[in-house]
């Protein structure tokens, strides 16, 4: 396989797990959340913070972008109104500044601050603070960058009393449930999958025995092309 062709091939993995974990959530949300005003967010949340630490920030801005092109179109297949100052109903993901422009700071905001942070720490003895601790608190901060950034969109084309609405379901349970998962199951999924990785040239390639197959069966093909 050429370079470009892993790269096509990576993005189109990230692309398809991305709408995959939105539309669980989704499901997730019909089958046991159908009496609140709110979706469950945990697998898409793991997905793209996972996303936005194992590779560059290329990877990391296209993860958070396709998250909100994603959210974006099903603004308008699936829309969810919110009652406005006026009794009409109003659909504030459907303008790309609310469900667009936050998710892709999601990915400059995750991605430094991980790496950063682990520079910083590199040195330390404990593998917790080295490994552990900064992929934490990027996913944190790229979830708080996402809730700010939305809220702080809808605050700016929206009246008040819709942000208030927005504010309470948000705080009170998508944010909630987001921080927790950012917290502590994105570093230990993020860590563990990086360990059975390794990436050469913003490539990964998977430590296995098939994936040694693979990579050997490729060569030899390039090898023959040649």
């Amino acid at each position: 396989m050429t370079k470009r062709s892993k790269f096509i091939a990576r993005y189109g993995v990230i692309a398809a797990l991305v709408a995959v974990s939105v539309f669980m959530d989704m499901a997730i949300s019909k089958i046991m959340l159908p009496i609140l005003p709110v979706e469950a967010v945990i697998v898409t949340t793991l997905t793209v913070m996972t996303m936005c630490q194992l590779f560059d920030y290329k990877t990391a801005v296209f993860t958070t972008t396709l998250l909100g092109t994603v959210s974006f179109i099903i603004a308008f297949v699936l829309p969810v109104g919110i009652p406005g100052a006026s009794g009409e109903p109003i659909f504030p993901f459907q303008n790309p500044l609310v469900s667009l422009l936050p998710r892709i700071l999601i990915g400059l905001g995750c991605y430094p601050t991980f790496i950063g942070l682990k520079k910083l720490f590199k040195n330390n003895k404990s593998a917790f603070v080295r490994e552990i601790l900064p992929r934490s608190l990027g996913a944190a901060a790229g979830t708080l960058i996402n809730t700010v950034g939305v809220l702080g969109m809808i605050a700016v084309f929206y009246e008040s009393t819709v942000i208030l609405t927005i504010l309470t379901v948000v705080l009170a349970f998508n944010f909630a449930a987001e921080f927790i998962v950012s917290l502590i199951l994105t570093p230990i999924i993020s860590f563990r999958v990086s360990k059975r990785t390794t990436v050469n040239e913003g490539i990964a390639v998977v430590n296995t025995p098939a994936a040694d197959i693979w990579t050997d069966a490729a060569a030899r093909n390039d090898g023959e092309d040649k």
